[in-house]
Protein backbone atom coordinates (compact mmCIF):
# COMPACT_ATOMS: atom_id res chain seq x y z
CA UNK A 1 0.00 0.00 0.00
CA UNK A 2 0.96 3.58 -0.25
CA UNK A 3 1.00 5.69 2.95
CA UNK A 4 1.26 9.65 2.04
CA UNK A 5 2.62 11.70 4.62
CA UNK A 6 0.33 15.62 5.01
CA UNK A 7 0.89 18.08 6.72
CA UNK A 8 1.68 22.02 7.56
CA UNK A 9 4.59 22.93 6.46
CA UNK A 10 7.54 22.14 8.93
CA UNK A 11 5.70 20.06 11.24
CA UNK A 12 8.35 17.52 10.29
CA UNK A 13 7.09 15.30 7.57
CA UNK A 14 11.09 14.92 6.36
CA UNK A 15 12.22 14.28 9.26
CA UNK A 16 9.46 11.04 9.87
CA UNK A 17 9.93 10.04 6.27
CA UNK A 18 13.67 9.49 6.73
CA UNK A 19 12.62 7.66 10.14
CA UNK A 20 9.83 5.75 8.47
CA UNK A 21 12.35 4.50 5.48
CA UNK A 22 15.87 5.23 6.73
CA UNK A 23 16.39 7.90 3.83
CA UNK A 24 18.37 10.84 4.36
CA UNK A 25 16.42 13.52 2.76
CA UNK A 26 16.67 17.57 3.20
CA UNK A 27 14.87 18.57 6.60
CA UNK A 28 14.94 21.84 7.84
CA UNK A 29 13.31 24.29 9.85
CA UNK A 30 11.99 26.40 7.67
CA UNK A 31 8.96 26.19 4.55
CA UNK A 32 9.25 25.15 1.65
CA UNK A 33 12.17 22.26 2.05
CA UNK A 34 10.07 19.63 0.26
CA UNK A 35 8.95 21.32 -3.18
CA UNK A 36 8.00 17.31 -4.84
CA UNK A 37 6.64 14.48 -4.23
CA UNK A 38 9.40 11.97 -2.52
CA UNK A 39 8.74 8.02 -2.20
CA UNK A 40 10.96 5.46 -0.72
CA UNK A 41 9.84 1.70 0.84
CA UNK A 42 8.75 1.92 4.67
CA UNK A 43 11.35 0.12 6.30
CA UNK A 44 9.32 -2.41 8.09
CA UNK A 45 9.44 -6.05 8.01
CA UNK A 46 5.43 -6.47 9.30
CA UNK A 47 4.38 -4.33 6.59
CA UNK A 48 5.07 -3.72 3.04
CA UNK A 49 4.12 -0.16 2.19
CA UNK A 50 5.63 2.69 0.00
CA UNK A 51 5.81 5.83 1.82
CA UNK A 52 5.58 9.27 0.31
CA UNK A 53 6.53 12.63 1.31
CA UNK A 54 4.17 15.51 -0.02
CA UNK A 55 5.04 19.38 0.17
CA UNK A 56 3.18 21.29 2.86
CA UNK A 57 0.10 22.44 2.56
CA UNK A 58 -2.17 24.30 5.06
CA UNK A 59 -5.85 23.43 3.48
CA UNK A 60 -7.34 21.17 0.55
CA UNK A 61 -9.21 24.06 -0.83
CA UNK A 62 -6.16 26.66 -1.15
CA UNK A 63 -4.65 27.17 -4.52
CA UNK A 64 -0.84 27.90 -3.69
CA UNK A 65 1.33 26.34 -6.54
CA UNK A 66 3.30 24.22 -3.83
CA UNK A 67 0.30 22.70 -2.60
CA UNK A 68 -1.07 21.41 -5.89
CA UNK A 69 1.52 18.89 -6.39
CA UNK A 70 0.55 17.40 -2.84
CA UNK A 71 -3.04 17.54 -3.85
CA UNK A 72 -2.30 16.23 -7.38
CA UNK A 73 -0.35 13.02 -5.48
CA UNK A 74 -3.28 12.68 -2.97
CA UNK A 75 -6.33 12.64 -5.68
CA UNK A 76 -4.40 10.40 -7.95
CA UNK A 77 -6.51 7.42 -6.55
CA UNK A 78 -2.51 5.55 -5.28
CA UNK A 79 -3.25 7.12 -1.71
CA UNK A 80 -4.47 3.89 0.56
CA UNK A 81 -3.47 5.36 3.78
CA UNK A 82 -3.21 9.19 4.67
CA UNK A 83 -0.40 9.67 7.67
CA UNK A 84 -1.47 13.03 8.97
CA UNK A 85 1.48 14.69 11.10
CA UNK A 86 0.35 17.95 13.81
CA UNK A 87 2.82 20.34 15.21
CA UNK A 88 2.25 19.55 18.68
CA UNK A 89 2.43 22.80 19.58
CA UNK A 90 0.27 24.08 17.31
CA UNK A 91 -2.79 21.65 17.51
CA UNK A 92 -5.62 23.98 16.29
CA UNK A 93 -3.83 24.94 12.90
CA UNK A 94 -3.59 21.45 12.30
CA UNK A 95 -6.43 20.14 12.90
CA UNK A 96 -8.02 22.33 10.21
CA UNK A 97 -6.21 19.94 7.56
CA UNK A 98 -7.10 17.26 9.41
CA UNK A 99 -10.59 17.49 9.37
CA UNK A 100 -10.30 18.03 5.75
CA UNK A 101 -8.68 15.31 5.04
CA UNK A 102 -10.94 13.06 7.22
CA UNK A 103 -13.92 14.40 4.99
CA UNK A 104 -12.10 12.60 1.84
CA UNK A 105 -10.34 9.91 3.21
CA UNK A 106 -11.33 6.41 4.64
CA UNK A 107 -8.15 6.10 6.36
CA UNK A 108 -6.38 8.44 8.11
CA UNK A 109 -3.89 8.34 11.39
CA UNK A 110 -3.23 11.18 13.08
CA UNK A 111 0.86 11.57 14.26
CA UNK A 112 0.72 14.04 16.98
CA UNK A 113 4.77 15.49 16.29
CA UNK A 114 7.28 17.18 18.35
CA UNK A 115 6.15 16.09 21.79
CA UNK A 116 8.99 16.07 23.70
CA UNK A 117 8.68 20.01 22.77
CA UNK A 118 5.19 20.06 24.49
CA UNK A 119 5.92 18.07 27.12
CA UNK A 120 9.02 20.81 27.99
CA UNK A 121 6.50 23.32 27.91
CA UNK A 122 4.12 22.11 29.78
CA UNK A 123 1.49 21.94 27.60
CA UNK A 124 -0.98 19.01 28.31
CA UNK A 125 -2.66 17.16 25.22
CA UNK A 126 -5.32 14.32 26.21
CA UNK A 127 -4.83 11.70 23.32
CA UNK A 128 -7.28 9.08 24.27
CA UNK A 129 -10.07 12.46 23.94
CA UNK A 130 -8.42 13.86 21.21
CA UNK A 131 -8.76 10.21 19.17
CA UNK A 132 -12.05 10.33 20.21
CA UNK A 133 -13.32 13.80 18.54
CA UNK A 134 -11.62 12.75 15.39
CA UNK A 135 -12.29 8.59 15.09
CA UNK A 136 -9.37 7.64 13.99
CA UNK A 137 -5.72 6.78 15.85
CA UNK A 138 -3.98 9.38 17.15
CA UNK A 139 -0.09 8.48 18.07
CA UNK A 140 2.08 10.66 20.04
CA UNK A 141 5.62 10.91 18.06
CA UNK A 142 8.82 12.83 18.40
CA UNK A 143 10.48 12.14 14.74
CA UNK A 144 13.49 13.95 15.89
CA UNK A 145 14.09 11.87 18.60
CA UNK A 146 12.38 8.55 16.92
CA UNK A 147 9.73 8.15 19.74
CA UNK A 148 6.40 6.37 19.30
CA UNK A 149 7.70 5.08 16.02
CA UNK A 150 7.01 1.69 16.81
CA UNK A 151 3.51 2.37 17.81
CA UNK A 152 3.06 4.74 14.55
CA UNK A 153 4.36 1.58 12.47
CA UNK A 154 1.44 -0.67 14.31
CA UNK A 155 -1.22 1.95 13.92
CA UNK A 156 -0.19 1.78 10.25
CA UNK A 157 -1.04 -1.77 9.79
CA UNK A 158 -4.19 -1.52 11.81
CA UNK A 159 -5.78 1.32 10.37
CA UNK A 160 -9.32 2.08 9.01
CA UNK A 161 -12.03 4.73 9.66
CA UNK A 162 -15.33 5.88 7.77
CA UNK A 163 -15.23 9.39 6.02
CA UNK A 164 -16.47 12.22 8.01
CA UNK A 165 -18.99 14.92 6.60
CA UNK A 166 -17.80 17.62 4.22
CA UNK A 167 -16.88 20.60 6.24
CA UNK A 168 -16.86 24.22 5.07
CA UNK A 169 -13.69 26.46 5.55
CA UNK A 170 -15.50 28.71 7.77
CA UNK A 171 -17.12 25.68 9.69
CA UNK A 172 -13.78 23.41 9.71
CA UNK A 173 -11.67 26.19 11.64
CA UNK A 174 -14.36 26.84 14.48
CA UNK A 175 -14.52 23.29 14.58
CA UNK A 176 -10.76 23.01 14.59
CA UNK A 177 -10.93 25.76 17.13
CA UNK A 178 -13.09 23.65 19.95
CA UNK A 179 -11.52 20.50 19.52
CA UNK A 180 -8.38 22.11 20.57
CA UNK A 181 -9.70 23.64 23.51
CA UNK A 182 -11.35 20.49 24.84
CA UNK A 183 -8.21 18.27 24.38
CA UNK A 184 -4.92 20.25 25.09
CA UNK A 185 -3.98 22.82 27.74
CA UNK A 186 -1.40 25.26 26.85
CA UNK A 187 0.86 27.21 29.67
CA UNK A 188 0.74 30.84 29.45
CA UNK A 189 3.68 32.62 28.58
CA UNK A 190 4.64 29.39 25.52
CA UNK A 191 6.17 31.30 22.61
CA UNK A 192 6.29 34.74 23.90
CA UNK A 193 10.35 34.69 24.21
CA UNK A 194 10.26 33.72 20.39
CA UNK A 195 7.75 36.43 19.74
CA UNK A 196 10.03 39.33 21.31
CA UNK A 197 12.87 37.95 19.54
CA UNK A 198 11.12 37.81 16.45
CA UNK A 199 9.59 41.38 17.12
CA UNK A 200 13.57 42.19 16.54
CA UNK A 201 15.02 40.12 13.94
CA UNK A 202 11.90 40.59 11.81
CA UNK A 203 12.60 44.01 10.86
CA UNK A 204 14.50 44.87 7.69
CA UNK A 205 16.73 47.45 9.30
CA UNK A 206 17.95 44.89 11.89
CA UNK A 207 17.60 41.70 9.76
CA UNK A 208 18.90 42.29 7.01
CA UNK A 209 22.19 43.58 8.02
CA UNK A 210 21.73 40.42 10.46
CA UNK A 211 21.84 38.33 7.91
CA UNK A 212 25.03 39.77 5.86
CA UNK A 213 26.97 40.18 9.71
CA UNK A 214 26.43 36.46 10.06
CA UNK A 215 27.49 35.41 7.05
CA UNK A 216 30.48 37.18 7.17
CA UNK A 217 31.13 35.90 10.90
CA UNK A 218 31.14 32.38 8.74
CA UNK A 219 33.70 33.30 6.11
CA UNK A 220 35.93 34.96 8.49
CA UNK A 221 35.94 31.39 10.96
CA UNK A 222 36.43 29.23 7.39
CA UNK A 223 39.79 31.20 6.83
CA UNK A 224 40.95 31.11 10.51
CA UNK A 225 44.28 30.10 11.55
CA UNK A 226 42.56 26.41 12.69
CA UNK A 227 41.72 25.72 8.81
CA UNK A 228 44.91 27.01 7.30
CA UNK A 229 46.68 24.65 9.45
CA UNK A 230 44.35 22.30 8.39
CA UNK A 231 45.05 23.09 4.84
CA UNK A 232 48.47 23.20 5.33
CA UNK A 233 49.08 19.68 6.60
CA UNK A 234 46.30 17.89 4.01
CA UNK A 235 48.15 19.35 0.79
CA UNK A 236 51.89 18.77 2.41
CA UNK A 237 50.32 15.17 3.01
CA UNK A 238 49.60 14.60 -0.68
CA UNK A 239 52.77 16.14 -1.96
CA UNK A 240 54.56 13.53 0.13
CA UNK A 241 52.16 10.74 -1.22
CA UNK A 242 52.21 12.13 -4.64
CA UNK A 243 56.64 12.28 -3.99
CA UNK A 244 56.87 8.96 -3.08
CA UNK A 245 54.47 7.22 -6.16
CA UNK A 246 55.86 9.22 -8.73
CA UNK A 247 60.22 8.19 -7.10
CA UNK A 248 58.57 4.52 -6.99
CA UNK A 249 56.92 4.34 -10.48
CA UNK A 250 60.41 6.57 -12.07
CA UNK A 251 62.21 3.88 -10.79
CA UNK A 252 60.34 1.40 -12.63
CA UNK A 253 60.89 2.75 -15.56
CA UNK A 254 57.16 4.15 -15.91
CA UNK A 255 56.83 6.73 -19.13
CA UNK A 256 57.91 10.49 -18.37
CA UNK A 257 54.32 11.75 -19.63
CA UNK A 258 52.57 9.34 -17.97
CA UNK A 259 54.38 10.55 -14.74
CA UNK A 260 53.28 13.96 -15.56
CA UNK A 261 50.02 13.37 -16.19
CA UNK A 262 50.06 11.48 -12.43
CA UNK A 263 52.07 14.27 -10.59
CA UNK A 264 49.64 17.23 -12.02
CA UNK A 265 46.37 15.68 -13.08
CA UNK A 266 46.12 12.91 -10.13
CA UNK A 267 47.88 14.39 -7.44
CA UNK A 268 47.42 17.82 -8.13
CA UNK A 269 43.56 17.04 -8.50
CA UNK A 270 43.54 15.32 -5.22
CA UNK A 271 45.64 18.41 -3.47
CA UNK A 272 43.35 21.12 -4.88
CA UNK A 273 40.14 19.41 -3.18
CA UNK A 274 41.85 18.72 0.35
CA UNK A 275 42.82 22.31 0.23
CA UNK A 276 39.62 23.37 0.47
CA UNK A 277 38.02 20.37 2.42
CA UNK A 278 38.41 22.39 5.96
CA UNK A 279 36.95 25.73 4.74
CA UNK A 280 34.08 23.84 3.25
CA UNK A 281 33.18 21.53 6.55
CA UNK A 282 32.97 24.89 8.35
CA UNK A 283 30.60 26.57 5.65
CA UNK A 284 28.25 23.10 5.91
CA UNK A 285 28.32 22.97 9.95
CA UNK A 286 27.76 26.74 10.56
CA UNK A 287 24.94 27.22 7.61
CA UNK A 288 23.19 23.87 8.61
CA UNK A 289 23.37 25.20 13.00
CA UNK A 290 21.13 28.30 11.17
CA UNK A 291 19.21 26.14 9.49
CA UNK A 292 18.36 23.99 12.23
CA UNK A 293 18.20 26.59 14.80
CA UNK A 294 15.07 28.03 12.84
CA UNK A 295 16.92 31.07 11.86
CA UNK A 296 17.15 30.58 8.09
CA UNK A 297 13.14 31.03 7.86
CA UNK A 298 13.96 34.29 9.16
CA UNK A 299 16.09 35.16 6.77
CA UNK A 300 13.75 33.68 4.06
CA UNK A 301 11.08 36.42 6.12
CA UNK A 302 13.37 39.43 6.69
CA UNK A 303 14.18 39.20 2.41
CA UNK A 304 10.80 38.76 1.40
CA UNK A 305 10.95 42.75 1.00
CA UNK A 306 13.45 42.82 -1.31
CA UNK A 307 12.40 39.60 -3.11
CA UNK A 308 9.00 41.68 -3.74
CA UNK A 309 10.74 44.41 -4.51
CA UNK A 310 12.19 43.24 -8.10
CA UNK A 311 9.25 41.03 -8.96
CA UNK A 312 9.48 37.79 -6.89
CA UNK A 313 7.13 36.44 -3.84
CA UNK A 314 9.02 35.60 -0.48
CA UNK A 315 8.35 32.10 -1.60
CA UNK A 316 11.58 32.92 -4.71
CA UNK A 317 14.33 32.86 -1.95
CA UNK A 318 13.51 29.18 -1.02
CA UNK A 319 15.24 28.38 -4.68
CA UNK A 320 18.38 31.06 -3.58
CA UNK A 321 18.71 29.01 -0.55
CA UNK A 322 18.95 25.76 -2.27
CA UNK A 323 21.47 27.37 -4.91
CA UNK A 324 23.72 28.52 -2.42
CA UNK A 325 23.81 24.41 -1.94
CA UNK A 326 23.66 23.80 -5.93
CA UNK A 327 22.21 25.31 -8.48
CA UNK A 328 20.65 22.58 -10.33
CA UNK A 329 18.59 21.61 -8.03
CA UNK A 330 17.44 25.43 -6.93
CA UNK A 331 16.23 25.17 -10.62
CA UNK A 332 13.93 22.59 -10.07
CA UNK A 333 12.73 24.13 -7.30
CA UNK A 334 11.23 26.95 -9.24
CA UNK A 335 8.36 24.34 -10.51
CA UNK A 336 6.35 25.21 -7.00
CA UNK A 337 6.81 29.18 -7.97
CA UNK A 338 4.17 31.02 -9.94
CA UNK A 339 4.27 31.11 -14.01
CA UNK A 340 4.94 35.09 -13.67
CA UNK A 341 8.33 33.93 -11.88
CA UNK A 342 9.78 31.27 -14.15
CA UNK A 343 12.01 33.54 -16.11
CA UNK A 344 13.19 35.65 -13.77
CA UNK A 345 14.06 33.86 -11.38
CA UNK A 346 15.60 31.00 -13.93
CA UNK A 347 18.43 33.51 -15.65
CA UNK A 348 18.94 35.11 -12.54
CA UNK A 349 19.88 32.24 -10.42
CA UNK A 350 23.55 31.17 -11.49
CA UNK A 351 24.69 34.40 -10.41
CA UNK A 352 24.19 32.77 -6.78
CA UNK A 353 27.50 31.10 -5.65
CA UNK A 354 26.97 27.65 -5.69
CA UNK A 355 28.70 25.20 -3.08
CA UNK A 356 30.83 24.37 -6.76
CA UNK A 357 32.20 27.84 -6.57
CA UNK A 358 33.59 27.77 -3.22
CA UNK A 359 36.55 26.25 -4.14
CA UNK A 360 37.45 29.15 -6.73
CA UNK A 361 36.57 31.24 -4.18
CA UNK A 362 38.52 30.13 -1.62
CA UNK A 363 41.19 29.96 -4.62
CA UNK A 364 41.16 33.70 -4.83
CA UNK A 365 40.79 34.59 -1.88
CA UNK A 366 43.84 33.34 -0.50
CA UNK A 367 45.38 35.37 -3.59
CA UNK A 368 45.00 38.59 -0.97
CA UNK A 369 47.05 38.72 2.33
CA UNK A 370 45.09 37.00 5.25
CA UNK A 371 43.65 39.87 7.22
CA UNK A 372 41.85 40.58 3.65
CA UNK A 373 40.88 37.01 2.69
CA UNK A 374 37.27 36.79 4.56
CA UNK A 375 36.40 40.17 3.25
CA UNK A 376 37.43 39.00 -0.23
CA UNK A 377 35.34 35.93 0.21
CA UNK A 378 32.59 37.92 1.51
CA UNK A 379 32.14 40.34 -1.20
CA UNK A 380 32.27 37.49 -3.74
CA UNK A 381 29.56 35.67 -2.16
CA UNK A 382 27.59 39.33 -1.67
CA UNK A 383 28.15 40.16 -5.66
CA UNK A 384 26.25 36.67 -6.41
CA UNK A 385 23.35 38.04 -4.23
CA UNK A 386 23.99 41.50 -5.76
CA UNK A 387 24.07 40.84 -9.21
CA UNK A 388 21.04 38.61 -8.85
CA UNK A 389 18.90 41.07 -7.44
CA UNK A 390 20.32 43.40 -10.98
CA UNK A 391 19.32 40.59 -12.82
CA UNK A 392 15.63 40.19 -11.47
CA UNK A 393 15.38 44.09 -11.77
CA UNK A 394 16.56 44.23 -15.69
CA UNK A 395 14.66 41.36 -16.50
CA UNK A 396 12.12 43.22 -19.23
CA UNK A 397 8.25 42.61 -17.97
CA UNK A 398 5.34 44.30 -17.59
CA UNK A 399 4.75 45.49 -14.09
CA UNK A 400 2.84 43.48 -12.36
CA UNK A 401 2.18 43.24 -8.34
CA UNK A 402 4.28 39.48 -7.08
CA UNK A 403 2.20 36.50 -6.03
CA UNK A 404 0.96 35.73 -2.12
CA UNK A 405 2.52 34.00 -0.38
CA UNK A 406 2.35 32.08 2.98
CA UNK A 407 5.40 31.89 4.94
CA UNK A 408 6.01 30.11 8.53
CA UNK A 409 8.37 31.27 10.74
CA UNK A 410 8.94 28.00 13.64
CA UNK A 411 10.25 28.18 17.10
CA UNK A 412 13.73 28.27 17.83
CA UNK A 413 15.18 25.44 18.81
CA UNK A 414 18.69 24.02 20.10
CA UNK A 415 20.11 22.74 16.90
CA UNK A 416 20.02 18.86 17.12
CA UNK A 417 24.06 18.06 17.03
CA UNK A 418 22.79 14.49 15.25
CA UNK A 419 20.97 16.12 12.92
CA UNK A 420 23.73 18.62 12.01
CA UNK A 421 26.81 16.11 11.90
CA UNK A 422 24.30 14.04 9.63
CA UNK A 423 23.31 16.76 7.28
CA UNK A 424 26.66 17.84 7.14
CA UNK A 425 28.73 14.58 6.60
CA UNK A 426 25.42 14.43 3.66
CA UNK A 427 27.06 17.38 2.21
CA UNK A 428 30.54 16.71 2.75
CA UNK A 429 30.42 13.05 0.91
CA UNK A 430 28.46 14.89 -2.29
CA UNK A 431 30.90 17.99 -2.51
CA UNK A 432 33.96 15.09 -2.06
CA UNK A 433 32.41 12.69 -4.48
CA UNK A 434 31.24 15.65 -7.32
CA UNK A 435 33.56 17.76 -6.85
CA UNK A 436 36.50 15.71 -6.13
CA UNK A 437 35.51 13.43 -9.46
CA UNK A 438 34.71 16.68 -11.32
CA UNK A 439 38.46 18.56 -10.72
CA UNK A 440 39.86 15.05 -11.14
CA UNK A 441 39.35 14.32 -14.25
CA UNK A 442 39.21 17.63 -15.16
CA UNK A 443 43.29 18.01 -14.01
CA UNK A 444 43.82 15.23 -16.54
CA UNK A 445 42.08 16.85 -19.43
CA UNK A 446 43.60 20.64 -18.88
CA UNK A 447 46.69 18.87 -18.13
CA UNK A 448 46.65 16.60 -21.53
CA UNK A 449 45.66 20.29 -23.24
CA UNK A 450 48.67 22.01 -21.49
CA UNK A 451 50.84 18.85 -23.09
CA UNK A 452 49.32 18.38 -26.71
CA UNK A 453 49.95 21.02 -29.51
CA UNK A 454 46.56 21.66 -32.05
CA UNK A 455 48.07 19.02 -33.94
CA UNK A 456 48.35 15.98 -31.59
CA UNK A 457 51.78 15.70 -30.78
CA UNK A 458 53.95 16.62 -27.01
CA UNK A 459 54.28 20.75 -26.87
CA UNK A 460 57.12 21.36 -25.73
CA UNK A 461 55.97 24.04 -23.55
CA UNK A 462 52.18 25.41 -22.46
CA UNK A 463 52.85 28.53 -24.85
CA UNK A 464 52.67 25.70 -27.63
CA UNK A 465 49.35 24.07 -26.26
CA UNK A 466 46.04 23.69 -27.12
CA UNK A 467 44.59 25.10 -24.20
CA UNK A 468 47.30 28.03 -25.55
CA UNK A 469 45.70 28.07 -28.81
CA UNK A 470 42.05 28.56 -27.25
CA UNK A 471 43.22 31.01 -24.50
CA UNK A 472 44.79 33.28 -26.86
CA UNK A 473 41.92 33.46 -29.47
CA UNK A 474 39.83 34.37 -26.42
CA UNK A 475 42.34 36.64 -24.64
CA UNK A 476 41.41 39.85 -26.83
CA UNK A 477 37.63 39.57 -25.08
CA UNK A 478 39.03 39.59 -21.00
CA UNK A 479 41.63 42.86 -22.26
CA UNK A 480 38.46 45.27 -21.29
CA UNK A 481 38.17 43.72 -17.80
CA UNK A 482 42.10 44.04 -16.67
CA UNK A 483 43.48 40.43 -17.61
CA UNK A 484 44.79 38.80 -20.49
CA UNK A 485 46.96 36.21 -20.02
CA UNK A 486 45.60 33.29 -22.02
CA UNK A 487 46.11 30.51 -18.80
CA UNK A 488 43.32 32.76 -17.15
CA UNK A 489 41.07 32.79 -20.17
CA UNK A 490 41.98 28.74 -20.46
CA UNK A 491 40.86 28.11 -16.94
CA UNK A 492 37.49 30.28 -17.91
CA UNK A 493 36.95 27.30 -20.67
CA UNK A 494 37.35 24.84 -18.41
CA UNK A 495 34.70 26.56 -16.11
CA UNK A 496 32.29 25.83 -18.25
CA UNK A 497 31.59 22.25 -17.54
CA UNK A 498 31.94 22.65 -13.87
CA UNK A 499 33.05 25.48 -11.54
CA UNK A 500 35.52 23.77 -9.80
CA UNK A 501 37.37 22.72 -13.26
CA UNK A 502 38.48 26.13 -12.74
CA UNK A 503 40.74 25.24 -9.69
CA UNK A 504 42.17 22.60 -11.39
CA UNK A 505 42.95 24.40 -14.65
CA UNK A 506 45.02 27.45 -12.43
CA UNK A 507 46.47 24.46 -10.63
CA UNK A 508 47.90 22.45 -13.83
CA UNK A 509 49.06 26.13 -15.85
CA UNK A 510 50.34 27.88 -13.23
CA UNK A 511 53.32 25.06 -12.53
CA UNK A 512 55.00 27.87 -9.85
CA UNK A 513 52.41 28.49 -8.22
CA UNK A 514 49.15 31.42 -8.76
CA UNK A 515 50.58 34.98 -8.33
CA UNK A 516 48.60 38.06 -9.67
CA UNK A 517 48.26 41.94 -9.57
CA UNK A 518 45.97 42.51 -6.97
CA UNK A 519 43.52 44.41 -9.20
CA UNK A 520 44.11 41.60 -11.79
CA UNK A 521 43.34 39.11 -9.10
CA UNK A 522 40.24 40.85 -8.38
CA UNK A 523 38.60 41.40 -11.74
CA UNK A 524 40.12 38.08 -12.72
CA UNK A 525 38.03 36.33 -9.06
CA UNK A 526 34.55 38.45 -9.43
CA UNK A 527 33.93 37.53 -13.20
CA UNK A 528 34.88 33.56 -12.60
CA UNK A 529 32.44 33.18 -10.19
CA UNK A 530 29.90 34.93 -12.59
CA UNK A 531 30.58 34.44 -15.95
CA UNK A 532 28.02 31.85 -17.15
CA UNK A 533 26.23 29.15 -15.65
CA UNK A 534 27.56 25.83 -15.42
CA UNK A 535 26.50 22.62 -18.08
CA UNK A 536 24.58 21.45 -15.49
CA UNK A 537 22.63 24.23 -14.84
CA UNK A 538 21.80 24.68 -18.73
CA UNK A 539 20.34 21.09 -18.56
CA UNK A 540 18.10 21.81 -16.03
CA UNK A 541 16.81 24.10 -17.72
CA UNK A 542 15.47 22.44 -20.17
CA UNK A 543 12.30 21.73 -17.66
CA UNK A 544 11.43 24.97 -18.03
CA UNK A 545 13.01 26.65 -21.41
CA UNK A 546 13.03 26.48 -25.05
CA UNK A 547 16.34 25.93 -26.59
CA UNK A 548 15.70 29.86 -28.07
CA UNK A 549 15.59 30.58 -24.89
CA UNK A 550 18.27 28.77 -23.18
CA UNK A 551 20.53 30.16 -25.58
CA UNK A 552 19.71 33.61 -24.82
CA UNK A 553 19.89 33.00 -20.67
CA UNK A 554 23.46 32.04 -21.82
CA UNK A 555 24.24 35.23 -23.66
CA UNK A 556 22.24 37.10 -21.15
CA UNK A 557 24.43 36.00 -18.08
CA UNK A 558 27.66 36.17 -20.01
CA UNK A 559 26.87 40.04 -20.74
CA UNK A 560 25.54 40.68 -17.15
CA UNK A 561 28.68 39.28 -15.45
CA UNK A 562 30.93 41.02 -18.34
CA UNK A 563 29.57 44.63 -17.86
CA UNK A 564 29.35 44.28 -13.73
CA UNK A 565 32.75 43.25 -13.37
CA UNK A 566 33.85 46.12 -15.99
CA UNK A 567 32.18 48.46 -13.95
CA UNK A 568 33.31 47.29 -10.66
CA UNK A 569 37.14 46.48 -11.64
CA UNK A 570 36.93 49.92 -13.20
CA UNK A 571 36.40 51.29 -9.81
CA UNK A 572 38.93 49.40 -7.92
CA UNK A 573 41.74 50.06 -10.88
CA UNK A 574 40.78 53.70 -9.94
CA UNK A 575 41.78 53.19 -6.37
Amino acid sequence: MTVALVGNPNCGKSTLFNVLTGSRETTGNRAGVTFAVKESPLKSEAVSATVADLPGLYSLTSDLREEREAKKFLTSGRVDVVLNIIDASNLERGLFLTLQLLSVFPRVIVALNMMDEARRDGTVIRIDELSRELGVPVVPISAAKKEGIRELMAAISHSGNGKKPFLTDETCAQEAARIAGKCAVYPPGVGVATDRIDRVLCRPIIGIPLFFLLLFFTFSLAFSSIGKGVQTFLVSLTDSLASLCIGFLSSRGVNAYLLYLLEKGVFGGVSAVLSFLPQTVTLFFLLELMEESGYTARASYVMDRVMRAVGLSGKAFVPVIIGFGCTVPAVMACETLDAAEHKRILYSLPFISCSARFPVILLFSSLFPQKIAPFMAFFLYFAGILVFILSCLLFSRKKEPPPSVVMELPRFRVPAIRNVFRTVSREILHFLSRSGSIVFLSSLLVTALTTLTPRLTHAGSAEESLLSLFGKILSPVTVPLGFSDYRLTGALLSGFFAKESIVAAVGVLFENGLTLPTPTAFSFSLFSVLYLPCAATVSAWRSFLTRKEIAFGVFRSFLIAYLFTFAVSGIVFLF
